[in-house]
């Protein structure tokens, strides 16, 4: 298995726990900005940890950034590279 897959899995995960904890996308709906804003709220907690140098806490929080924004995007649409 590749490095990549294993992260995508990883990031899967973390949308299945997401969705037990907060209930699935299709149990509320969350516009475009608190999307951006739960995710600044995990960035800024990323932040703290690199200047603490807690490698885990940060990979966690990246971890959980991935998971928001994949969420963001089954809720809201996406746009493919190519259709920028």
């Amino acid at each position: 298995m590749t490095v990549r897959r294993t992260i995508y899995e990883v990031i899967d995960e973390e949308r299945g726990y997401q969705d037990e904890k907060w209930g699935s996308i299709e149990d509320y709906e969350t516009d475009m900005a608190a999307w951006v804003v739960h995710i600044e709220r995990h960035l800024e907690k990323a932040k703290a940890a690199v200047y603490e140098r807690k490698d885990k806490e940060v990979l966690s929080e990246i971890r959980k950034i991935a998971a928001l924004g994949v969420a963001a995007m089954e809720e809201h649409g996406f746009v493919r590279r190519n259709e920028e």
